[in-house]
């Protein structure tokens, strides 16, 4: 499972988790108290889970995240189908006009989370390049190469430094690892 998709998982687990909690726990021993957690809760709790599923799903079809105004299309459209069509089919039922902006809450809140994810992901979190050492990035093209100050007269290919030109291109140490120690060679001398 990709990383999008385990973290709108662990979305939807966290806020299933937290509906059964507001049910069976706060609402019973705090509704009376705090009205909110008996009227609004599991609707913001709602709100979020439609997106977060509806994120997951396009996450896991490898498509985009959905951007704001149409996740936000989407709770207010899913929201009012939860309030006003079991009204058609049982005309004494009630719907209340409240419960709407607390989905849309729920859904503000999980699109907020998704684009901070989004952010951490293309921003924040640590490429394979970043070592963290003293003296700059070990990708650093500026980054001195071995046998890069020897003459490259009388070296086998595999003793040769990478050329300059396509040295910056390799991304990842592991690729000029395996360049500077002519694997592909040794790997042929096994055969």
């Amino acid at each position: 499972m990709a990383r999008r998709s385990r973290f709108y998982f662990l979305l939807i687990l966290a806020a299933s988790a937290l509906g059964a909690l507001n049910q069976f726990f706060l609402k019973p021993l705090l509704g009376g108290t705090f009205p909110f957690l008996a009227w609004y809760a599991n609707d913001v709790l709602a709100g979020f889970l439609i997106l977060a599923l509806t994120q997951l799903l396009l996450s896991l079809g490898t498509l985009p995240r959905l951007a704001l105004a149409p996740s936000l299309l989407l709770v207010l459209l899913a929201g009012a189908a939860w309030e006003l069509l079991p009204l058609l089919w049982k005309p004494t039922g009630v719907a209340d006009p409240w419960d709407i902006p607390a989905y849309l809450a729920g859904g503000v809140f999980c699109s907020l989370l998704s684009r901070a994810e989004a952010k951490y992901v293309q921003n924040g979190s640590p490429s394979l390049g970043q070592t963290g050492l003293k003296g700059g990035n070990a990708m650093d093209p500026k980054h001195k190469r071995p046998g890069q100050d020897r003459p490259a007269q009388g070296l086998t290919d595999a003793e040769k430094p990478i050329p300059a030109d396509i040295y910056p291109v390799l991304d990842t140490d592991l690729a000029r690892d395996n360049l500077e120690n002519d694997l592909p060679a040794a790997d042929l001398e096994d055969l």
